[in-house]
C-alpha cells in the first residue's frame, strides 16, 4: 500500500511540474493574430472581387482557366479535373495528418523540430488551397467567413505567420496546445467536394451514405471532445470562476445544477467522469444537443437511402471498372412481356464469347411484380445480379446520370405494344432526342411501332441504322413468308443464339412422335450469324470463291452471306474481298470462322467505325429514295384514323371498264355488319341475319382459280398501313410474277387504300365478320395457297389479373376455324398466324393436333333466329324452319342438340377405328397434347414450320444487337431488300429433279460456283436452308394429306444431307435466278409456273361432300353444312361456328 501511494504521489508531482498555457497565452497565440489576418483578407477580397468579376465576364483566359481546371461554387465539374481532384485528396489526407499530430502532442506535450517542419509544409499547402477555393468563389468577401475558411485561418496563421513577418514564436508549453483538431471538419468537406467533382459513381449510394455518416460522426466527436479537453486544460476563465454552495446534495452552483439536469433529462447520465470547469460544462450542453440531433438526422438519412434503393430510386453502381452496361428505357421495360423476356434472355447470354453486360432498366413507373419475379427466380443464378431496376424518366438528365448513360455501351428505347402506337412512338422519339442531347455519341437503338414513326425519327436526326419499325419488320416478315416457307424460323434463328445448355435440354425433351424431324431442326438452330475481319487466306478472292473456300474448309459449318462495302451491309456481295473487310457468315460456332479471321482488332468496332465513315455518303445517296418513301408514307398517314371517327366511305363503281376492276372488286358485305360486330358475335346475329350481303363478283372468282392465291385475314381495325406494306412487298418489281391477294377484314378499308390499288387487278377487298365460315370460304381460304391471319396493332390488354394469352382469343379461334376448314384436304395449304403471346401458339397446336388424323370437327348451323321473308330471295325449296315461330324454335333446339351428341357417341362406339391405337397415336397425354418443348417460341412445332409469329422476336433481336451490331441492317436486308438497295433477294424453289437424292453440299457448291449450266448467268447464288416435309410413312412415301405444322426449316444443314424431291430450297440470289427458276416452274409463289409441284403449285380436288356440305333438309338434324350449301345460296347469311 505504501508503494502504491508513493507512485501516485510521484505522478501528481510530475503533473504539477508540467506547465500548461494560460487563457491569455492561448488566446494570444491562436486567436489574436488570426483575427487580424481575417479582417485584412476581408478588405482585400472586397477590392479583388471587383476586378475578378470584370475579367471573368470578358470570358477570356481567366474564364477558360477557371472552367477548365478550377471550377466554380455552382458548377464544380471541370474539363480537366486532375489539379482540383489532387487538391481535395491532399486536403483530406493532410487534414487527417494534422489531427493525428495533435493527438500525439496531447501525450508528449511538446513540439519536435521534425514535427514543426511537417506542420509548416502542411500549412503551406493549406494556404494554397485556401486561395484556390476563394478563386472558385470569385473572391467573394462572404466566402472568407465560411466555416472552412475560418478553420484554415485559425490553424494556418499561427504556424506560418512567425516565418512570414519574423514574429517571435510562442513558448514551447503553448505551441503543443492548438486548434489543429478542427481540421477533421476540413477533411469531411474535402471528401464532400471530391464526391461532387468526380461523382464516385462506382460506389454504391448506400455505401457512400454510410461513409459520409461515419466521417461526420468522427468529425463531430473529435471537434467536441478536443474542445472539452482544451477547456479543461485551460481551467476556469480568470474572473469568471464558478461559486459553489455546500448542501446535503453536495457543492452546487447554477451552472453545475443546469448541467446535471440537462444530462439527466437527455438520458445521457451524470456519470463519474464529467467536466469540472464552468466553460466545459456549458459547452458540453451544446455538445449533447448537437449529438442527439446529429444521430437522429443521420439515421433518418440512412433509412431514406435504403427506402429509395428499395423503391428503385437509387443509382446504378457497376461491380467493377471493367463491367460494361446497357440502358433500357421506354414504357416497354415496365411490364413483363414476351418481348422483355426474350430481350433479357438474349442480352444476358454469355455463350457468345463475351462477358454478359449489366442491364440497367429505367422506367417512369413502378415495375411489374412479374418482371421482378422473373429476374430473381427464372434467370440463371449467375446473371440475376446483372439486372438493375431504376425508377426515373429518360427526359430528366438527373435520372440519366443515375443510370450512367454517359458510360453505357448501348441504350435501347423499347415500346409497349399494348399501348396506342402513334402515342407511344411520339413519346419514345422524344426520349431518344433527350438521350442523344445528353450524350451526342450515344449508341442508341430506338424501337418504333408504326413505319411512319421511323420517318419522323429520321427527320429529327436519328440514323436509319439505329431505329426500326416493329410493325414494318413484322409485316415484311409475314409477306416474305408467303413466298419463302420457313422464312420466319430462318431469319429469327439467325438473330438468336441457341446455347449448348438449351440445346441439350431441348434434345432431351423431344417427344417420340417428333424424333424424326426435331433433332435436325434443333441442330440447325445452332447455326447463327457471326462477323469477323477478312484474314490473309481470303484477301484478294472474289466473294463467291471466298464463300466456297470457307464452306469447304470448315466442312460445311460456315458460309459467307454478306460483306460490308462502303459502310453498308451487302448480301451476296458481288466483288473482291480485301484484308480487314467485315464479312458476315452463318456458322455453328465462332471457332468455325476463326481460321479465316483477322484477330488483330475487334470486328464490331471496325464495323461501327466504317459505317459511321460511310454514313455521309449513304445519306446523300439515299436522299431521293428517302423523300419518295416519305411522300408515299405521308399518303398512308391518312389511313389511320381515330377509332371513334366514322368509317371511310367505300368507293363506288364508276364503270365496267377493265381499268376500274379494282374498284369493282371492292365488295363490302355491309357497313352495318362491320360496325355491329367485328368478329361475328352471336349477340348481333339477329341484326346480321336481316341484312343482305353482296357476293364476290366475277373478278374474285377468277382469283380463286389461281393456284398461287394469298388470302389475308385482318382481325384488327387500325392495320391498313400494315396491309398496304404487305401488298407492296408482294408487288416488288424484281418478282417475276405477282400473286393474287384477297383481303378479308372486319372493317372497310379507307378510300385511299382502294385508290392506291385501283390499277391492280389481282387485289380484292372483302368486308365482313372474319369468324364467319361463309366469309372465310368466300375469301378463298380453302383454295388459297397461303392464308395469313394478321391480328393488327390495336391496343389489347387482358382483363385485370388474367393471363396475357387472353389477348389472342380472336386469333386462336380464327386459326382453329381455318385449319378445320383445311382438315382432310389433299391440297398443300400454308397458314400463317400472328399472335401476341407464345402461349397462344401452344393452344392452337393443342386444339389442331388431331385434324390430320380424322375428319374435321367443324360443325356449322344455320341461324335459328327468324328471318324476314322480304330479306331472303324466294326459293322453292325454302326450309320449313323459316316459317315456324321463335318460341317453337327455342323449344325444339335442345332436342336437336341431344340428337347430335347421341349421333357422335354412336359413331365413336361403332366406328372401325381402334380407340387404343388412336390413343397411342395421340400420345400418352391424349389427343391434342401439347408437344412443345418449352415456352420458347423457337421450340414450338408450329414456329418450326414458319406458321407462327409473335412480337417477342424483337426482344431477342434487340438483345442480339449488343453481341452482333449489324442485327438491324441484316434483318432489314433480308425482309426489305429493295429498300436497303440489295441486289440479292430471298427465293425459294422446289428441289430440281436432277438434284434429288444428291447431297446438299454438292448443290450449294454447284450453284455458288456456277457449275450448274442452268444458272451460269445468275451471279452469286447461295443456298442457305431447306424446308422439309414431315409425316413420312413407313414405305418412305410422304403423305399427301394436309396437316398443320407439316414442315420445318433447316438452316445450313450438314453438307451430307440427302435432298428429297419434296424439299424446298431457300436461296439468296439476284433477280436473274428468280426469272430462271420461274421459267422452269420451280419458283415458289410465281404465277408463271409451268410444272405443278408438290408444294407451291397445287392441283385442286373436289372436296368430299361429307366433309363440310350437307343438304339443307338435314340442318335441323344437326348435320354440318359448309361450302356446298354456301355456294348454292349466294344470298343467304347467318352462318355461325360451333367448335
Amino acid at each position: 500500500m505504501e508503494a502504491v501511494a508513493m507512485q501516485s504521489g510521484r505522478r501528481v508531482a510530475a503533473a504539477q511540474a508540467i506547465q500548461f498555457p494560460t487563457w491569455l497565452e492561448f488566446t494570444d497565440a491562436n486567436f489574436f493574430w488570426p483575427l487580424i489576418v481575417q479582417i485584412l483578407l476581408t478588405l482585400v477580397f472586397n477590392v479583388l472581387s471587383v476586378f475578378y468579376v470584370h475579367w471573368y465576364n470578358q470570358r477570356g483566359n481567366l474564364f477558360h482557366f477557371v472552367h477548365t481546371y478550377i471550377g466554380t461554387t455552382q458548377n464544380m465539374w471541370v474539363k480537366h479535373p486532375a489539379f482540383i481532384v489532387a487538391c481535395y485528396i491532399l486536403q483530406l489526407l493532410l487534414s487527417i495528418g494534422a489531427v493525428c499530430m495533435f493527438a500525439m502532442r496531447t501525450y508528449t506535450r511538446e513540439v519536435s523540430e521534425v514535427g514543426r517542419a511537417l506542420e509548416v509544409a502542411m500549412c503551406s499547402f493549406f494556404a494554397l488551397h485556401y486561395f484556390t477555393q476563394r478563386l472558385q468563389a470569385g473572391f467573394s468577401p462572404a466566402s472568407a467567413w465560411t466555416p472552412c475558411a475560418l478553420i484554415d485561418v485559425l490553424t494556418v496563421v499561427p504556424v506560418l505567420l512567425p516565418f512570414v513577418i519574423g514574429l517571435k514564436e510562442a513558448q514551447p508549453h503553448v505551441q503543443w496546445l492548438s486548434l489543429s483538431y478542427l481540421r477533421s471538419y476540413r477533411a469531411l468537406t474535402a471528401y464532400q467536394r471530391l464526391e461532387r467533382t468526380v461523382g464516385l459513381g462506382e460506389v454504391s449510394e448506400l455505401y457512400r451514405r454510410l461513409l459520409m455518416s461515419f466521417l461526420r460522426m468522427v468529425s463531430l466527436v473529435i471537434c467536441m471532445g478536443c474542445t472539452v479537453y482544451t477547456l479543461e486544460i485551460l481551467g476556469e476563465i480568470p474572473g469568471c470562476e464558478d461559486q459553489f454552495i455546500t448542501t446535503n446534495m453536495g457543492d452546487l452552483s447554477f451552472i453545475q445544477i443546469t448541467y446535471w439536469m440537462f444530462t439527466t433529462i437527455s438520458t445521457v447520465g451524470y456519470g463519474d467522469f464529467s467536466p469540472t470547469t464552468a466553460p466545459s460544462r456549458i459547452f458540453i450542453i451544446f455538445c449533447i444537443l448537437g449529438g442527439v440531433a446529429f444521430f437522429g438526422n443521420e439515421l433518418d438519412a440512412i433509412i431514406e437511402v435504403r427506402s429509395l434503393i428499395h423503391k428503385h430510386k437509387g443509382r446504378y453502381v457497376p461491380r467493377d471498372r471493367d463491367t460494361m452496361h446497357i440502358v433500357g428505357t421506354g414504357p416497354g421495360v415496365t411490364t413483363f412481356s414476351p418481348t422483355m423476356e426474350a430481350f433479357l434472355n438474349e442480352m444476358l447470354d454469355s455463350e457468345s464469347g463475351e462477358t454478359a453486360p449489366d442491364v440497367v432498366l429505367l422506367s417512369e413507373e413502378q415495375y411489374d411484380e412479374a418482371l421482378i419475379r422473373f429476374v430473381r427466380t427464372e434467370l440463371p443464378p449467375k446473371v440475376r445480379r446483372h439486372v438493375h431496376f431504376l425508377v426515373g424518366s429518360a427526359m430528366m438528365p438527373r435520372d440519366l446520370a443515375r443510370a450512367r448513360l454517359k458510360q453505357c455501351a448501348m441504350a435501347f428505347v423499347i415500346p409497349d405494344t399494348a399501348a396506342p402506337p402513334f402515342v407511344v412512338d411520339g413519346q419514345n422519339i422524344l426520349r431518344a432526342i433527350e438521350m442523344k442531347r445528353y450524350r451526342p455519341k450515344l449508341q442508341l437503338r430506338l424501337v418504333l411501332l408504326q413505319p411512319e414513326s421511323k420517318l419522323r425519327a429520321m427527320n429529327v436526326g436519328i440514323e436509319q441504322e439505329n431505329c426500326f419499325s416493329a410493325f414494318e419488320q413484322k409485316i415484311n416478315l409475314l409477306a416474305q413468308s408467303t413466298r419463302v416457307r420457313g422464312f420466319l424460323p430462318l431469319v429469327i434463328g439467325l438473330l438468336q443464339v441457341m446455347t449448348p445448355f438449351h440445346y441439350k435440354e431441348a434434345s432431351q425433351q423431344v417427344p417420340d412422335k417428333d424424333r424424326e424431324w426435331m433433332p435436325d431442326y434443333l441442330s440447325s438452330l445452332r447455326n447463327t450469324t457471326y462477323g469477323f475481319l477478312v484474314g490473309e487466306s481470303l484477301a484478294g478472292l472474289s466473294f463467291q470463291a471466298a464463300a466456297c473456300k470457307v464452306y469447304e474448309e470448315s466442312t460445311g459449318c460456315a458460309l459467307l452471306i454478306a460483306a460490308q462495302h462502303r459502310g453498308s451491309l451487302v448480301l451476296s456481295f458481288n466483288g473482291f474481298l480485301s484484308k480487314g473487310q467485315v464479312v458476315i457468315a452463318i456458322a455453328s460456332s465462332r471457332e468455325a470462322c476463326a481460321a479465316f479471321a483477322d484477330t488483330s482488332s475487334d470486328w464490331r468496332v471496325e464495323f461501327l467505325s466504317r459505317r459511321e465513315d460511310g454514313a455521309q455518303g449513304i445519306r446523300s445517296a439515299s436522299t431521293t429514295s428517302a423523300r419518295v418513301m416519305q411522300l408515299s408514307s405521308m399518303k398512308q398517314l391518312g389511313l389511320t384514323r381515330d377509332d371513334n371517327s366514322p368509317p371511310a366511305k367505300t368507293p363506288r363503281k364508276s364503270s365496267r371498264s377493265k381499268t376500274c376492276r379494282s374498284t369493282s372488286s371492292f365488295r363490302p358485305f355491309n357497313r352495318a355488319i362491320s360496325e355491329n360486330s367485328n368478329f361475328g358475335d352471336y349477340e348481333n346475329e339477329e341484326v346480321m341475319d336481316r341484312l343482305e350481303r353482296t357476293r364476290v363478283a366475277a373478278e374474285a372468282q377468277e382469283l380463286l382459280a389461281d393456284p398461287s392465291l394469298v388470302t389475308l385475314v385482318v382481325t384488327g381495325g387500325s392495320v391498313w398501313p400494315q396491309v398496304v406494306a404487305f401488298l407492296r412487298t408482294l408487288r416488288q418489281p424484281f418478282l417475276p410474277g405477282h400473286q393474287p391477294i384477297i383481303v378479308l377484314s372486319a372493317a372497310p378499308p379507307p378510300l385511299s387504300v382502294a385508290e392506291m390499288f385501283e390499277s391492280d387487278s389481282k387485289t380484292v377487298f372483302l368486308v365482313g365478320p372474319v369468324l364467319r365460315v361463309h366469309n372465310l370460304l368466300e375469301a378463298g381460304v380453302q383454295q388459297a395457297q397461303t392464308v395469313v391471319v394478321l391480328s393488327g396493332d390495336e391496343p389489347q390488354e387482358a382483363p385485370t389479373g388474367a393471363p396475357s394469352v387472353l389477348m389472342d382469343h380472336n386469333t386462336v379461334l380464327l386459326a382453329n376455324t381455318v385449319e378445320q376448314l383445311l382438315g382432310g384436304s389433299s391440297v398443300r395449304h400454308f397458314a400463317l398466324y400472328e399472335f401476341a403471346t407464345t402461349q397462344a401458339v401452344r393452344l392452337v397446336q393443342h386444339v389442331s393436333s388431331g385434324i390430320s388424323h380424322a375428319r374435321p370437327t367443324l360443325q356449322t348451323f344455320r341461324s335459328t333466329l327468324p328471318q324476314q321473308l322480304d330479306d331472303v330471295p324466294h326459293r322453292e325449296d325454302l326450309s320449313l324452319r323459316h316459317h315456324i315461330s321463335r318460341r317453337w324454335q327455342r323449344f325444339i333446339r335442345p332436342f336437336w342438340r341431344i340428337a347430335q351428341v347421341a349421333r357422335n357417341i354412336c359413331e365413336d362406339l361403332f366406328s372401325n377405328t381402334d380407340l387404343a391405337d388412336r390413343d397411342r397415336e395421340d400420345g400418352e397425354d391424349g389427343p391434342g397434347a401439347d408437344s412443345s418443348l418449352s415456352g420458347n417460341l423457337l421450340l414450338q412445332p408450329r414456329f418450326a414450320a414458319g406458321q407462327a409469329f409473335t412480337l417477342d422476336f424483337f426482344g431477342s433481336a434487340l438483345g442480339h444487337v449488343y453481341h452482333f451490331p449489324p442485327t438491324i441492317e441484316l434483318m432489314e436486308a433480308l425482309t426489305m431488300p429493295a429498300r436497303r438497295g440489295q441486289n440479292a433477294f430471298p427465293w425459294q424453289v422446289q428441289c430440281p429433279p436432277e438434284w434429288a437424292d444428291r447431297s446438299f453440299g454438292d448443290l450449294l457448291r454447284a450453284w455458288l460456283t456456277g457449275e450448274d449450266a442452268a444458272l451460269a448467268d445468275a451471279g452469286v447464288v447461295e443456298v442457305i436452308a431447306l424446308y422439309r416435309r414431315r409425316g413420312e410413312a413407313a414405305d418412305g412415301v410422304e403423305s399427301d394429306t394436309w396437316a398443320p405444322a407439316a414442315g420445318y426449316n433447316v438452316t445450313l444443314p450438314p453438307r451430307s444431307t440427302k435432298l428429297k424431291k419434296t424439299d424446298l430450297v431457300t436461296v439468296l440470289a439476284g433477280s436473274t435466278f428468280g426469272r430462271a427458276m420461274a421459267r422452269r416452274g420451280l419458283l415458289c409463289g410465281a404465277e408463271c409456273s409451268e410444272a405443278a409441284g408438290p408444294w407451291p403449285t397445287m392441283q385442286r380436288e373436289e372436296r368430299e361432300p361429307s366433309m363440310l356440305s350437307i343438304p339443307e333438309s338435314q340442318v335441323c338434324s344437326g348435320r354440318p353444312e359448309g361450302a356446298g350449301a354456301a355456294a348454292e345460296e349466294p344470298g343467304r347469311n347467318g352462318v355461325s361456328v360451333t367448335i
